[in-house]
């Protein structure tokens, strides 16, 4: 279950709009990395735990990576030819 909290927020650039109510995840545990792929690597895959370890290191380089690039690019329409469709 995860467990949230509404609050709400006003539009800091424009201060007569209504506010918005939103979530906020709570966080109530917190695995280490060295617990998660464990976890991962118990579910009786065929992968080892140096094998899981290695794809989420990289999984998570390359999220970092895609963050910072689109800090650095102004935003863009998806690039899906059907847009966000379906979601």
């Amino acid at each position: 279950m995860i467990d949230y909290s509404v609050f709400m927020m006003g539009n800091p650039m424009d201060v007569d709009a209504a506010q918005k109510a939103y979530a906020k995840a709570q966080v109530s545990e917190i695995m280490p990395f060295s617990q998660f792929v464990k976890h991962i690597a118990d579910h009786n895959g065929v992968f080892t735990r140096g094998t899981v370890k290695g794809v989420i290191a990289d999984m998570c380089e390359c999220l970092v990576e895609r963050r910072f690039q689109s800090r650095s690019k102004p935003h863009s329409p998806s690039r899906h030819p059907e847009g966000r469709k379906g979601r």
